[in-house]
């Protein structure tokens, strides 16, 4: 016999990316500060990238433009 969920998946709404339960209110501050710096070094890499641009250093943890396309990427944090 096989079950089917109970609950209903809520479709179109916020997913959260990050926790930040537990934290101060500084650490979660410096949380979304660190989270929306690198998306936006994110997006500017891949703006460069889709105008041709090429020897992009890549924000760390952008793992397949290292392994697909033969990008560099920063070290990551210690």
């Amino acid at each position: 016999m096989h079950k089917q969920a109970r609950s209903w998946e809520v479709v179109d709404k916020l997913v959260p990316a990050f926790a930040t339960r537990g934290l101060s209110h500084d650490e979660r501050i410096k949380a979304k500060r660190t989270y929306r710096a690198w998306h936006d070094a994110y997006n500017e890499c891949r703006r460069r990238f889709l105008e041709g641009e090429r020897g992009i250093v890549w924000p760390a943890g952008t793992w397949a433009m290292v392994q697909h396309f033969g990008q560099k990427a920063e070290a990551p944090p210690s």
